[in-house]
């Protein structure tokens, strides 16, 4: 998340984001993209957020958002490759 924040805070990102990060052998993450706009991730995170993502976007045009803190997310999501 701290890496995600000083991402958006240096690009001046507005709106949905996607960061793609890779895990270096060291366990640092490294930003490798930034996308303006929902990225096949968006389907894991609205699998596992407490809030649905569409209003959290129509809450951020308006200045509405829940808390930090009350954001969260519940349980976890992967994506697996097809044994095609």
């Amino acid at each position: 998340m701290r890496i995600s924040k000083k991402v958006v805070t240096m690009l001046h990102c507005e709106g949905y984001v996607g960061i793609d990060f890779v895990l270096g052998e060291d366990g640092q993450a490294y930003v490798v993209d930034v996308n303006p706009r929902p990225t096949t991730s968006i389907v894991g995170i609205a699998r596992v957020l407490n809030y649905e993502v569409a209003d959290l976007l129509l809450r951020a045009k308006f200045g509405t958002l829940p808390m930090t803190e009350e954001v969260k997310t519940e349980g976890c999501f992967s994506f697996l490759a097809s044994e095609e």
